[in-house]
């Protein structure tokens, strides 16, 4: 599964949402993120879904280390370029999981 670079003016970031990310990212959140809308989607829920990215990516950081980021980003680059980023890589996520769970069924009635 690829990361998805999520960029500042100084700094790249690497997200990524494997199916325990989304597992962690639901815990801490309380409900599905399946159940994420644009409406629905405040700013600490943003923080804890780039949380949980940045930690699955290879940057592991603070929660509130988190917050900075998505501060610098959204100063850098903006709020449709963070979001439109944290979507993408959830997507991924949930598209590498359906294309597993494809294969594995696949492999099994070829045997």
């Amino acid at each position: 599964m690829k990361n998805t670079i999520l960029k500042t003016n100084r700094d790249n970031y690497f997200l990524r949402f494997t199916i325990n990310a989304h597992c962690e990212a639901e815990e801490m959140l309380g409900y599905p993120i399946t159940q994420l809308s644009e409406k629905s989607a405040g700013i600490s829920t943003l923080r804890t879904l780039l949380f949980v990215g940045l930690k699955n990516g290879g940057n592991p950081v603070s929660l509130d280390k988190a917050g900075d980021i998505m501060e610098d980003v959204i100063a850098d680059r903006g709020m449709e370029y963070f979001s439109t980023q944290i979507s993408e890589a959830i997507q991924k996520g949930l598209n590498q999981g359906s294309s597993q769970h494809f294969k594995e069924s696949h492999n099994k009635k070829k045997n």
